[in-house]
């Protein structure tokens, strides 16, 4: 048995869970406001010269494009617009993609083209034009080109907000890596002020 005094002196199990969940969520809050400051800080990798802009949202993006092989820049900005070049969603994993398979890698490659547009300063309701580059009939794709479409326009209306954009899709033969199955690019309209 603890003595009366002893028990008066010691908080409450129910005070003390309080006084965590209140510490846990100042650190917390402390960490939400803190990384997106840090991030941006270090994940940008942008190049300026003249009136244009090269968009490099980290450090990957600069070493495989923008340095890489090819010297491309995953976006650039010229004036009050944002060109993105093209992000290709495919079956890396060399197996044939369903639906659902194909839907996840057109969303991996909405979420890069995020990077870049918040490398930018841009947001998903400034795009005014997507440009699609399809191989409809590429050995790794098990659903047809309809179904493509439906999962492209499904995954795209997950990100980019109503007016839609125009959109143009091209049909071809072959795209760089050699399993990309669909090539998405854009544009962006994102006025600066002054």
């Amino acid at each position: 048995s603890v003595p009366a005094d002893a028990r008066v002196a010691q908080p409450s199990r129910t005070r003390l869970d309080a006084q965590m969940k209140k510490r846990h969520l100042l650190s917390l809050l402390t960490l939400l406001i803190a990384v997106p400051t840090t991030a941006a800080a270090q994940d940008n990798f942008n190049v300026r010269r003249g009136d244009r802009e090269a968009i490099i949202a980290n450090e990957a993006k600069r070493d495989r494009l923008y340095n890489g092989r090819f010297h491309f820049a995953p976006a650039v900005r010229a004036g009050d617009y944002i060109f993105v070049s093209g992000v290709v969603a495919g079956a890396w994993a060399g197996e044939v993609l369903d639906r659902e398979g194909f839907a996840e890698s057109v969303r991996a490659a909405f979420r890069s083209v995020e990077e870049t547009l918040v490398a930018a300063g841009a947001g998903w309701d400034g795009v005014v034009r997507m440009r699609t580059f399809h191989v409809f009939d590429h050995e790794l794709i098990g659903i047809e080109k309809v179904e493509q479409f439906e999962v492209i326009a499904g995954v795209k209306d997950e990100f980019v907000p109503e007016p839609f954009s125009a959109w143009t899709g091209v049909g071809t033969t072959a795209l760089l890596p050699d399993r990309g199955i669909v090539e998405i690019e854009m544009v962006v309209y994102d006025p600066q002020d002054g």
